[in-house]
């Protein structure tokens, strides 16, 4: 009993969550089916005269032909391909099996009273294989069918030749409901396989959470459909000095710590999220319905919380991770746009101590305060830096990134308003070319026009194929510089009109 309803419970969940494959399948059948039927009952009018000269053809047979052509015409051309309602699909195979089932046996019983059964038996048991159905359908169906046959083969004909056609109908009836089972649990097999092979194809195997590819998709796919009131948060998270901890604690010790960090990202957003690991340490989660910005630093807290308790207790170290989030409710944001900022953010986070999360929204971040150019220049001399923001005076508003790594900072959180970038390729921190690669790879700062200050003819070259717009020499001649950057601006800003055109 216990088996039969782990078995019963199975069956349900089957009938539940595959009813739109189930429909498709039965529409298939269907259309087979009563193509097939119409088929041989024109074959059976047309051979039987010749190997039986007695026999006549009846007014079933005649009827029987249409009817059947009518379910194959209606299964082809009026249902759509597009199963929109499984329940109309299914009530209309039932109803197929149900006018076959009594054509076939008003033949077997009225034309030729006095001849045993031919088809009902043979019906019966066919019938159980073809479509799926519950099986309370199913059984109420053949009940109903072997009901009807005895009272009627009872009733029209004689008892001796009733006798037979009974016995011989219960034999269908019983082969009938053992196929029905048989075919059932190879159905529901079937699905339980597939499925699993689809958790399988899209999961992570050791952190189960999606693979890279399928998360990416479901994101996208959220995004495009979700409705405008919807506040999401896209959050990209990366363990801090993960490959160190790698290398020193052994493979096997921090593949665990993967998998249950896979568990604690599951167990903090629940069902309200879609989670998937981009590669290694890195993990992407895309919250949805978000309160507000507390919503997310609670649970991202969380998160930074579990994992410290968690490497504690399994590698007696405290890992950290470090998190770039953005939150918005715009659609005008597609998933990369919203994974460039989210993953800058991040970049921000571990270029600032690790163990920490930075919240972005790109509607702040592309806010402008007033119609003044935004120029950043990127220079580790301040001197150099003042004398180049007198040169432009009131005409924009200038802003200093001395290192490589504020350049990035701020390229990332003021992208939208920058008007243009000087970029000295020298910095010691970070190379210009991997600040110039970092800026021409990403959506929202590709268009931004560069002015590189260099040494060198070589220097200018390659910075030009990195995407560079124009450069100037040391030492700096701040006139060269503004009339260079005035021009890049001004061309930036007839190509951008030309694209709105």
């Amino acid at each position: 009993m216990k088996k039969y309803k782990e078995h019963r419970k199975k069956k349900q969940i089957f009938y539940k969550e595959a009813k739109t494959e189930i429909a498709k399948r039965n529409l298939h059948t269907l259309r087979t089916i009563s193509i097939i039927v119409t088929f041989l009952i024109l074959l059976l009018i047309t051979i039987t005269p010749l190997l039986v000269k007695t026999w006549r053809i009846t007014i079933q047979y005649i009827i029987f032909a249409p009817v059947a052509a009518i379910f194959a015409i209606i299964a082809i051309v009026a249902i759509s391909e597009d199963v929109k309602s499984p329940k109309l699909i299914n009530g209309l195979c039932m109803l197929f099996e149900i006018v076959i089932m009594g054509f076939i046996m008003v033949i077997d019983i009225f034309p030729y009273p006095d001849s045993q059964c031919t088809f009902t038996p043979l019906a019966l048991a066919v019938s159980a294989t073809l479509f799926i159905f519950p099986e309370e359908y199913e059984y109420l169906f053949l009940t109903m069918s072997e009901a009807v046959f005895i009272y009627l083969t009872y009733s029209q004909k004689h008892e001796f030749v009733a006798r037979g056609d009974i016995f011989a109908s219960l034999v269908g009836f019983f082969v009938a409901i053992v196929l029905y089972n048989l075919f059932t649990k190879i159905h529901l097999s079937y699905h339980l396989v597939k499925e699993q092979y689809i958790k399988v194809s899209q999961r992570d195997e050791l952190t189960g959470t999606l693979n890279n590819i399928v998360c990416e998709n479901q994101m996208r796919e959220y995004l495009r459909l979700k409705d405008d009131k919807d506040n999401v948060a896209l959050i990209c998270i990366n363990l801090d000095y993960f490959k160190k901890a790698n290398e020193i604690l052994g493979k096997t010790a921090c593949d665990n710590i993967l998998k249950k960090f896979g568990k604690l990202l599951k167990k903090v957003y629940s069902d309200n999220a879609i989670i998937g690991r981009n590669k290694g340490d890195e993990f992407i989660v895309l919250m949805k319905n978000v309160i507000n910005e507390e919503d997310i630093a609670l649970r991202c807290s969380e998160i930074r919380i579990g994992l410290e308790e968690m490497s504690n207790v399994e590698l007696d170290v405290q890992l950290t991770c470090s998190m770039g989030i953005v939150c918005t409710s715009d659609k005008f944001y597609s998933f990369d746009d919203l994974k460039g900022i989210a993953m800058d953010a991040l970049y921000i986070a571990k270029n600032h101590g690790r163990n920490r999360f930075i919240i972005r929204n790109p509607k702040k971040i592309g806010q402008s305060i007033n119609k003044k150019k935004f120029i950043i220049v990127a220079h580790n001399k301040e001197k150099e830096f003042k004398a180049i923001r007198d040169k432009f005076g009131d005409s924009a508003d200038v802003l200093w990134a001395k290192n490589g790594k504020e350049t990035v900072e701020q390229i990332s959180l003021y992208s939208r308003r920058i008007n243009a970038l000087i970029l000295n390729m020298d910095f010691e921190d970070y190379d210009g070319y991997d600040i110039l690669h970092f800026m021409k790879t990403r959506i929202y700062t590709n268009k931004i026009p560069v002015l590189v200050l260099a040494k060198d003819e070589k220097t200018v070259d390659k910075a030009m194929l990195y995407g560079a717009d124009e450069a100037s020499y040391f030492p700096i001649d701040t006139t060269d510089i503004k009339l260079k950057v005035d021009h890049i601006m001004h061309n930036n800003a007839q190509i951008g009109e030309r694209s709105v055109k």
